[in-house]
């Protein structure tokens, strides 16, 4: 369909008529660059410039703050004196003297203060100045230091003293001419005439002075210099030497009333004279002692602290004061500062440094920098924001608004287009000697030298005419405008064709950079591509509202080749031009289709028809983007009427055709057996609509086959029946059978009984009724065509199914007898049954046991199951049955035969294990015999692991005893299978059920003793029986449980107040006795004598204490007549009296050596080793316990050792010398026995006398006689 041209005239003669300026977008927002915060700021380049504050709160300003030095240093002062040297001189900040409450006379002491290192480091040297404070130390030089004058705390002094620094030595000097003694005086040294001057002071009652004096560092002599005007009579004032004005600067201080000054001198050298200040309207308030110094870098003299009138009385506040302009200047500093004070110590040595002073609180010790700054600079980090369509920088905005009067704070910019090359930093015009100057509305910054340049960076300039005061930057705020993105093309797109000599052009709404509102455009149409000429150009195009913008041209296109580009505007700029787009106008409509014809199509409900092409023009020209157009109808199609009535339609699209091509177009979905008549025409890419077709072809749809029953089933039938039909085609096509049945009354037919298509020449088939169930059914019988898939069907009459159910058979197809099988494993099994139609349901049966019971039964719907056999423990005795049943009447089931299997899950070996008993290399007795392992650990825990046990006397295992299919160890042996005095050797195997086999990690070796020997498993105690042993008896050992020997529990408590014998902690009881070889305890025959060995080494670590809990286990070592327990020295073999309940000790000393004892035993029963203190005498000093102790309740045991054979006579006397009782025992009697290792006699005594009589409490002497020897000891007795 066309444009209507009068619509088309009107819409483009509105759209010029509309202004530009109406149409500027009042919506502009263009982007904003800001920096405010410390982290933004901490990347600018900073010269004197420095950021204060943190986040939002950041600010931009000059230097001007304290840094505090935490260094040690001199000790707490005030009044002391420092100096620096010239500052072209370099060197160390020199100090001295001072007072605190300490020192209230003065210190004497000085150190030199280190500026690059900030360090204090104090010197000495003799004939130092002595103890002095509020004396004057200036720079005499470049490497001295002048000190004149102060107080020692009664005194006034006037001496003068020269420290050289690099000699580290000092010189009194001695003049005719000298200034009066006196303190608190001003100074500065004079560097253009290398001269220290000091002026004023205070002297002896309170005096003070007016009068100049000058140290003449060259000549060594003080000089008077008369004044022509003078300041009032002052002490306590401050002094520096301007040298940029070259003159004398003296403020402040106390006339001789106490009247704090606040008065500013200059001193004229050729006028010899002084001139006061106008005092400016910003000063410092009246004050004294107070710190004043020439900055050189600031260029001004600086002032700190002092006292001054009113609270708080002293003074933190840090001026500067330029001479030139007689201005002082004062800021707070921008970071913490010193607290309030005067008498600090102050000096300038390329920053100010500040020492010590006194104010409200004790004087201090702390190190302070100051730096200010009166000019400064900062450079901000590149700003990129490159885009395509270019940007302009519009305007900088900076806060705070107002800079502080006196001070200076403007701009320049510089830019680059590659972040590389950059141009000067530059002003307006771009002039580099030209500056932005900031006065409270944003800086306009439009200029083309850096139009178009995506990278900035911004220079601001600061100074001020009166430090610190400084103006500061909190914000800068960039504006900048970047062009929206050009439009894209929507119509007509390249290459396109239209119909119209004046088209509507469309494109889509861009984007913009700065997210502004994009609704202004320019559009411009030429016949040629680089648009010189252009044919038509329209600005200002409106476009608010809309996402996609349509103009058209204000004059009429003729046919040809034409190009069109638009170009977007934010209101504020224009951006780039899109794309040129080429296209064609195009009003000549392609000619009438030739050679049309139709026929059958090769599906069904299908026409195909053929025709060829004309050209774009006419007859001539490729159809590009044009289409076929095709009408068809149960008529003829002849005039435009027919084709507008036609109600059918297809559409091919053509994309790029020559001319007189041949095109085939398929119509479908047409209704079966039908007669259709068709016409077509072309449309071209500009949609010009050429004529319809001159013919109107017809053709006719596929018609089916035919098919008709001639005999079926009926009534009630089983087995085999037969179905018989004709058929025949139409159209003579080929075509196929297929049979149906249906079971719900010929509603459905579902079930298809023919296993594939029969043949166009089949006429009957037989069926098995054993493939329906039983039941009613109907018959289908279908024909159908191959190539058109057209079809026809015949339905039977009704009839009854009834075949008797058969038992379904099953067998095993996999997996194969006997197989091994792991993981998941799928077991497969083919079902037989003769009623077809019959489902199955089926059943796996496992058994573990080969057959004997089926204990795991799996369902399953199909011919197979997926058994896991990781879930079953490993074995070799598996078998399975495959039960299955079918749905029947009445269900039957049928039963496989029995499929064996094997399952091994990646089965291990058993574990590693150990031999225990006997141990390696070990004494074994024959009595009580047992192997001993421990058990081997499979990694599959559903293994059954048995062991195999073989010993021999042959290491190779020769004619070996073996017992095979053990569970579990120990393994007991009779003696008699024990040949004694032999050596052995052993090992154990593992198995599991698969023959996976571990041996112990190596055989053992034992020695098997004969019946006169026996030693513990460990080894620790061997025993060889020398007499006493019966016939056919067995000597043997064994460990027993201290706490379930009663006799010895007893024995060990004795030995508590025993001091010769004492209980080891931990230590082992052993049994000795003679057996038969079924273990039943024999007596003795005759006298009995045993050879007994105790092994401590093994129970014992390399410092002598017991590593695994034996007998002379740590820390627990006794303490015998103050001598340490030893192995060598007090171990003891003692044998248990279960009458007595009381160790024996072996009647020798034992044999030590090899980390073992040897002993004789005279009688078999329960032994250990004690702690015996070895008898040095054959009488040891004896004991007696309890001690003190109450005659009316009980006894007191008497206890001596003896080693030699002896009589014995006891005797207990009274502290005055008079004889309670008297005892003698003869000679190997009770009460003197002995033993060479010491036998422990023990005796009881009542607390009676020889009468029968109790004694009274008190102390009493023991004495016993023995072999010529003699001990005492006191015992007490205390009734209560």
């Amino acid at each position: 369909m066309r444009h209507n041209p009068f619509i088309v005239l009107l819409l483009s003669t509105a759209i010029a008529a509309l202004s530009p300026t109406f149409l500027r977008s009042e919506a502009f927002a263009a982007s904003t660059k800001t920096f405010s915060t410390d982290t933004e700021f901490s990347f600018f380049q900073k010269d004197n410039v420095v950021v204060t504050g943190s986040g939002e709160a950041a600010s931009l300003s000059m230097e001007n703050r304290w840094t505090q030095f935490v260094i040690s240093g001199p000790s707490a002062r005030y009044y002391a004196a420092a100096a620096a040297p010239p500052a072209a001189a370099g060197g160390a900040v020199f100090l001295h003297g001072g007072r605190n409450s300490a020192n209230p006379s003065g210190l004497n002491d000085f150190w030199l203060y280190d500026p690059s290192e900030v360090k204090w480091t104090q010197r000495s040297a003799a004939a130092s100045p002595s103890a002095r404070y509020a004396h004057t130390a200036v720079a005499a030089g470049a490497d001295a230091f002048l000190v004149f004058g102060g107080l020692d705390g009664g005194s006034f002094l006037g001496d003068t003293h020269l420290y050289d620094v690099a000699a580290n030595s000092w010189q009194r000097l001695f003049f005719s001419v000298e200034p009066s003694s006196r303190a608190h005086c001003a100074s500065a040294f004079d560097t253009a005439r290398n001269r220290v001057y000091i002026f004023g002071g205070q002297s002896e009652d309170n005096v003070t002075h007016r009068d100049l004096w000058y140290y003449d560092v060259a000549a060594q002599q003080w000089n008077y210099v008369e004044q022509v005007s003078t300041p009032t009579a002052r002490a306590a004032s401050a002094m520096v030497y301007d040298p940029s004005a070259d003159t004398l600067i003296l403020f402040g201080g106390a006339n001789s009333a106490g009247a704090k000054l606040d008065d500013t001198w200059h001193y004229s050298y050729g006028a010899s004279s002084w001139t006061q200040m106008p005092p400016p309207a910003v000063r410092p308030v009246s004050r004294q002692y107070h710190g004043f110094v020439w900055d050189g870098f600031l260029n001004r003299a600086v002032l700190f602290g002092g006292q001054i009138d009113g609270a708080p009385y002293v003074s933190a506040e840090i001026w500067a004061y330029s001479v030139r302009a007689n201005q002082w200047g004062n800021a707070a500093p921008l970071d913490a500062a010193p607290a309030a004070r005067y008498g600090a110590a102050m000096a300038y040595c390329g920053y100010n440094l500040i020492f010590g002073g006194t104010g409200p609180e004790a004087p201090g010790n702390d190190t302070w920098k100051y730096v200010a700054a009166s000019s400064g600079s900062f450079v901000s980090n590149v700003i990129s924001e490159f885009t395509p369509t270019g940007i302009r920088w519009l305007t900088l905005d900076i806060s705070p608004p107002p800079a502080p009067s006196g001070t200076v704070r403007d701009f320049q910019i510089a830019a680059s287009s590659d972040g590389v090359a950059w141009t000067d930093f530059a002003g307006p015009g771009g002039d580099p000697g030209q500056f932005f100057v900031y006065n409270g509305s944003p800086v306009d910054i439009d200029l083309s030298y850096w139009r178009n340049k995506p990278n900035i960076k911004i220079k601001c300039r600061m100074s001020s005419d009166r430090p610190p005061v400084s103006p500061s930057v909190d914000e800068i705020i960039l504006v900048y405008n970047r062009p929206p993105y050009a439009p894209v093309s929507s119509y007509p797109v390249s290459g396109k064709r239209v119909g119209l000599t004046s088209p509507y052009f469309t494109w889509s709404r861009p984007d913009d950079p700065d997210g502004d509102t994009v609704d202004v455009y320019e559009m411009q149409v030429s016949s040629l591509s680089g648009f010189s000429p252009v044919f038509f150009s329209s600005a200002g195009i409106a476009g608010a509202g809309f996402s996609a913008v349509t103009s058209t041209p204000g004059a009429v296109l003729v046919e040809g080749d034409w190009y069109w580009r638009v170009r977007a505007s934010d209101g504020q700029h224009y951006g780039l031009w899109s794309t040129s787009y080429d296209f064609r106008v195009d009003t000549t409509p392609p000619a009438a289709v030739a050679d049309f014809s139709a026929v059958r199509g090769n599906v069904n409900g299908a026409i195909f028809l053929s025709l060829q092409v004309s050209g774009d023009d006419g007859a001539s020209g490729n159809l590009v983007d044009a289409a076929c157009m095709v009408r068809y109808s149960s008529a003829p199609i002849i005039t435009e009427d027919d084709w507008n009535a036609a109600t059918g339609s297809k559409t091919v699209a053509i994309t790029n055709m020559p001319a007189g091509t041949s095109l085939n177009i398929d119509i479908t979905g047409l209704a079966a057996a039908s007669t259709y008549y068709f016409n077509a025409r072309l449309r071209d890419g500009a949609r010009n609509l050429g004529p319809i077709s001159g013919v109107s072809p017809s053709a006719a749809t596929n018609r089916p086959p035919l098919v008709a029953l001639s005999a079926s089933p009926s009534g009630t039938v089983s087995g085999d029946v037969s179905v018989s039909w004709t058929s025949s085609d139409p159209e003579n096509d080929d075509y196929t059978h297929r049979i149906f049945a249906s079971s719900d009354g010929a509603s459905s037919f579902a079930t298809e009984l023919t296993a594939s298509a029969l043949p166009k020449s089949s006429t009957y088939y037989i069926l098995s009724t054993r493939r329906l169930r039983n039941g009613v059914y109907s018959l289908m019988v279908t024909a159908v065509d191959e190539p058109f898939g057209s079809s026809s069907a015949t339905v039977s009459g009704e009839f009854a199914v009834n075949n008797a159910n058969e038992s379904p058979t099953v067998t095993v197809s996999s997996p194969s007898a006997g197989a091994v099988l792991a993981g998941i494993r799928r077991f497969q099994w083919n079902i037989v049954d003769a009623n077809l139609a019959d489902r199955h349901s089926s059943e796996i049966r496992i058994s573990s046991d080969g057959g004997t019971s089926y204990g795991r039964v799996y369902a399953s719907s199909t011919d197979y199951f997926d058994l896991d056999t990781r879930l079953l423990p490993n074995g070799i005795f598996y078998s399975a049955r495959i039960v299955v049943t079918d749905d029947g009447d009445p269900p039957l089931s049928g039963l496989s035969l029995p499929r064996s299997f094997v399952i091994n899950n990646l089965n291990l070996s058993p574990g590693h294990f150990v031999l225990l008993s006997p141990a390696d290399k070990k004494y074994r007795s024959a009595l009580g015999f047992y192997f001993e392992w421990a058990p081997s650990v499979d990694p599959n825990p559903e293994d059954a692991v048995t062991y195999r046990l073989e010993y021999s006397t042959s290491s190779n295992f020769s004619a070996a005893v073996a017992a095979d299919g053990l569970a579990a160890s120990p393994l007991p042996v009779s003696a008699s299978d024990i040949i004694p005095d032999a050596t052995y050797y052993w090992r154990v195997s593992a198995r599991d059920p698969f023959g996976e086999t571990t041996f112990c990690a190596a055989p053992f070796e034992f020695y098997a003793l004969n019946r006169f020997g026996a030693a513990t498993d460990d080894n620790r105690l061997t025993v060889r029986a020398r007499k006493g042993l019966p016939a056919e008896a067995f000597v043997f050992v064994a460990g027993r449980d201290p706490s379930t020997v009663e006799a010895a529990i007893a024995a060990n408590l004795k030995t508590i107040g025993d001091p010769f014998t004492k209980a080891l902690a931990e230590a082992e009881i052993y049994q000795i006795g003679f057996f038969d070889a079924d273990m039943n305890e024999l007596p003795a025959a005759g006298e009995v004598e045993l050879e007994v060995t105790y092994d401590y080494s093994s129970a014992m670590d390399d410092s002598g204490h017991s590593s695994a809990g034996g007998a002379f286990a740590a820390p627990r070592r006794a303490h015998l007549s103050d001598s340490i327990l030893s192995v060598e020295k007090n171990a003891r073999i003692a044998l248990l009296d279960e009458t007595s309940s009381k160790w024996i000790l072996a009647r020798d000393l034992p044999s030590v050596g090899d980390g073992r004892l040897r002993s004789v035993l005279y009688g078999v029963g329960y032994i250990s080793v004690v702690a015996a203190l070895a008898p040095a005498y054959g009488l040891m000093a004896p004991a007696n316990y309890p001690n003190p102790f109450d005659p009316v309740k009980e006894k007191t045991k008497i206890i001596y050792t003896l080693s030699v054979e002896t009589d014995v006579e006891i005797n207990i006397y009274t502290l005055t010398g008079d004889l309670v009782t008297r005892r003698r025992y003869s000679a190997g009697s009770n009460g003197a026995m002995r033993q060479s290792s010491g036998y422990v006699n023990e005796i009881l005594w009542d607390g009676k006398n020889d009468e029968g009589m109790i004694v009274a409490s008190g102390v009493y002497i023991l004495e016993i006689t023995a072999g010529g020897q003699n001990r005492r000891k006191k015992l007490a007795v205390i009734k209560r």
